[in-house]
């Protein structure tokens, strides 16, 4: 059996270990599970085993299991310029991944992937495409002399029929 760490006093996300509960025995082994009395954050006591507490996989007796996950993660894009687009809000519509409301340069109002924005995909609500193509990288293959070997076939193709 390993050696026993003293747990008490530790905290271990929300947790707080008071003291050593009880030492369940497993059925059929003869290894045993040590239980650590825990107070969270929110005032309930709880028993949780020290496994779970030292590997995080129990950090609160269950009340953060109402709270958004990721809300600690989320990016406030607000203000922020991608481009053309200016980042104006959290879009209303409740979609994963995230949709933001961003104003366009030339004055329109769209929502946008919040990833979309932050890889650089998306730069305006498309009046660049209209107006001024926007230059993109060339493809391996499709230089000069492989567009020019296009525009041969679809001359020569069209002359056939």
């Amino acid at each position: 059996m390993p050696k026993f760490v003293d747990l008490t006093g530790q905290r271990f996300g929300c947790l707080t270990v008071l003291s050593l509960g009880e030492v369940l025995a497993s059925p059929g082994t003869r290894s045993a599970r040590r239980m650590w009395q825990c107070q969270c954050d929110c005032g309930n006591l709880t028993e949780v085993c020290a496994n779970n507490l030292r590997s995080g996989n129990t950090k609160s007796c269950g009340c953060m299991r109402n709270q958004p996950a990721r809300s600690a993660k989320r990016l406030d894009l607000t203000g922020q310029r991608f481009g053309h687009l200016t980042a104006l809000r959290l879009s209303d519509r409740r979609t994963t991944p995230r949709l933001w409301t961003c104003r366009c340069d030339c004055g329109t109002v769209l929502d946008v992937w919040a990833n979309n924005l932050c890889s650089g995909i998306s730069q305006s609500c498309g009046c660049m495409r209209r107006g001024k193509p926007i230059r993109r990288p060339r493809r391996a293959g499709y230089g000069s002399k492989m567009r020019k070997q296009r525009q041969e076939a679809l001359v020569h193709n069209s002359y056939k029929k």
